[in-house]
């Protein structure tokens, strides 16, 4: 996960989530799109698609590598980044518990 983002921010600063499944009824290496949505603390909300890599039964990993255009101006304090996973056997994507990232000012 990323020390920190901020408006702005760009490849090479990064988003990383790594899943694990606790339900052994649960197959990580069936989901075959994910997608990290960040919450800030003025309740704004924002996707972002996400590269699977190392997908097995029971962990993914989804990295955003970030656009300039990810994080809105003004939303300095905290993210809350969860992943949304698409599977062939579920028409709503499963979301994973949130975890909070840092949004730093711009230039600090």
């Amino acid at each position: 996960m990323a020390d920190g983002i901020y408006p702005g921010c760009v490849d090479p600063v990064k988003s990383v989530l790594a899943i694990t499944s606790s339900d052994a009824a649960f197959d990580l290496s069936n989901v075959t799109a994910g997608r990290i949505v960040a919450v800030f603390d003025n309740d704004e909300e924002v996707s972002w698609a996400a590269t699977l890599s190392d997908q097995t039964s029971t962990t993914l990993t989804l990295t955003r590598l970030h656009a300039a255009t990810d994080v809105p101006d003004g939303v300095e304090g905290t993210a809350y980044l969860r992943a949304s996973l698409d599977t062939p056997d579920s028409a709503e994507p499963l979301e994973t518990t949130s975890r909070p990232v840092p949004v730093l000012k711009l230039g600090s």
